[in-house]
């Protein structure tokens, strides 16, 4: 496996997705485990967590600024991704204050639509970043 694709999994999407993913796979086991005595309940949408995903992005774009501001090509991506992290603080601090407000505050669709996106955005920076940094330390 190259470096690359090792940096987008172990230090991206496993950070970003793992604790969803394994609250998920709780909830099977819980499914599988029930002896239907009452109806079956879980709360499948925890595993969907915009506050985590941004806080990752928001780790892996201040990283992958810090890893490509020195490098010629990549100037422009440091910038893009010091972008990035400014706005998903911002977004991250106001969703934070908004959950402390009410007991039983959910995530809007609209919160889990843009977690994905800025993550998508900071995982592809990084990607991009790890290769072409390999190529640039190399020649």
């Amino acid at each position: 496996m190259d470096a690359p694709l090792r940096w987008l999994i172990v230090e991206g999407l496993v950070p970003m997705f793992g604790a969803g993913l394994l609250y998920a796979l709780w909830g099977v086991a819980s499914y599988i485990n029930d002896d239907g005595r009452r109806p079956f309940t879980f709360g499948w949408r925890e595993a969907l967590d915009p506050l985590g995903w941004l806080y990752v992005s928001l780790i892996l774009a201040l990283q992958t600024a810090e890893r490509s501001w020195n490098l010629a090509p990549l100037v422009l991506v440091a910038r893009v991704s010091m972008a990035c992290a400014m706005l998903i603080l911002i977004i991250l601090l106001n969703a934070m204050a908004k959950r402390s407000q009410p007991v039983r505050w959910r995530a809007p669709m609209t919160l889990i639509f843009i977690s994905i996106m800025l993550a998508a955005v900071v995982l592809a920076l990084g990607y991009w970043t790890q290769g072409v940094a390999m190529e640039w330390r190399s020649s």
